[in-house]
């Protein structure tokens, strides 16, 4: 990689925008999962309030209640929601580093060879 990489050759370009992108969707795989151990921390303090109200009576227990329990599937359904992004955010970055191998293999020639590959040349 050049100062700057103003004399990267294409496929270094390419490689180094496939780079960027599986480090982006590493954070925001890291971020999502924190946010739901978060948001399953939180289900789990709910339950267990949950259980505390369950045997009380009268009506504003009956209104906390519904209240918690409805704060209680708002958070599970978050979680389902960031469970499933991140199984399609990590196929994503199977993809990304798949197309990064090949771009790795191409740089390799770039240096055995002694040649420049174009963009149009360059098959990921």
């Amino acid at each position: 990689m050049s100062f700057l990489g103003i004399w990267d050759t294409p496929v270094e370009k390419l490689l180094n925008k496939y780079k960027g992108l599986e480090d982006d969707i590493k954070d925001v795989i890291s971020y999502l999962q924190e946010e739901m151990d978060e948001a399953k921390s939180e289900v789990q303090h709910i339950h267990n309030k949950l259980l505390t109200y369950s045997s009380a009576t009268g009506e504003l227990a009956k209104v906390y209640y519904e209240k918690i329990e409805d704060s209680k599937t708002k958070l599970n359904s978050m979680c389902s929601e960031c469970e499933n992004t991140i199984d399609t955010l990590k196929a994503k970055k199977k993809v990304i580093a798949n197309k990064i191998e090949k771009l790795e293999y191409y740089r390799k020639k770039e240096e055995e060879e002694d040649k420049e590959y174009t963009f149009s040349e360059i098959s990921v």
